[in-house]
């Protein structure tokens, strides 16, 4: 009795890291995962900000993170360092 309620236990225990590995596997990231645009207007009566083009990957109603950062200027040219602080004010 005793060694099958150990055979149950290790075979439950087994059972779930089997699932752990598929459940929470990691898939590696590359390319663009982050794209920033500038705002050059916001209607704060309609909760809507304006971008100078429509952006490739974004549609209209599409909920996005709006930052406004402060206290470090930054890389501002399309290249691959844009982000980049060069000075912390």
């Amino acid at each position: 009795m005793m060694n099958h309620r150990i055979s149950i236990i290790v075979g439950a225990t087994l059972f779930l890291f089997s699932f752990q590995q598929k459940s929470f596997s990691q898939n590696l990231i590359g390319g663009i995962i982050n794209n920033y645009w500038p705002v050059i207007s916001v209607d704060v009566c309609n909760n809507r900000v304006a971008l100078p083009i429509l952006p490739v990957g974004i549609n209209i109603g599409d909920k996005m993170l709006l930052m406004q950062m402060q206290g470090a200027s930054i890389d501002t040219t399309d290249t691959g360092i844009y982000g980049t602080v060069t000075n912390y004010n």
